[in-house]
């Protein structure tokens, strides 16, 4: 990380100057040359170090939630066309059911989408279309090794 040392912005490395407004293409200066020059400006760097482990930790507390509250899930998505004259495919609905049912899935979210087709239009005449889908989100709990064991 590199510093300016008139405004106190940090830049990543690859940085040269700052941008600034009061101090536009100013040099920038490693942390440790920072530290050197300005000793009693150090607690700038300390509050950005801070943040930062605090962010960190925050992100390892909620990766270990996860990981121990309820485990892992993996997640397949099913759709289905609705039939010609708009009603659901109910026999296609039920057997999407079964099929994922029989291998561990629990429908988790489901929800239409409109599709909609526009036809070129030819000597004047075009037809417009729209065609549903329902779409199944289906999720199922990944299994830990220490349970298996």
């Amino acid at each position: 990380m590199k510093i300016c040392d008139l405004c106190g912005k940090q830049y990543p490395d690859s940085e040269c100057v700052c941008r600034n407004n009061g101090c536009y293409l100013h040099s920038l200066m490693t942390v440790e040359a920072f530290v050197k020059k300005y000793p009693e400006r150090a607690d700038i760097l300390r509050d950005y170090y801070a943040e930062k482990e605090a962010a960190v930790e925050l992100e390892a507390n909620r990766a270990c939630y996860a990981l121990n509250s309820e485990g892992l899930y993996e997640y397949d998505i099913v759709t289905v066309i609705n039939e010609l004259h708009g009603v659901i495919n109910k026999g296609k609905m039920l057997s999407v059911l079964s099929e994922k049912a029989k291998n561990g899935w629990k429908l988790h979210t489901i929800y239409s989408n409109e599709l909609g087709k526009n036809a070129i239009a030819v000597l004047g005449l075009g037809i417009n279309s729209t065609a549903c889908e329902d779409v199944m989100i289906f999720e199922r709990r990944l299994q830990n090794t220490s349970e298996n064991s």
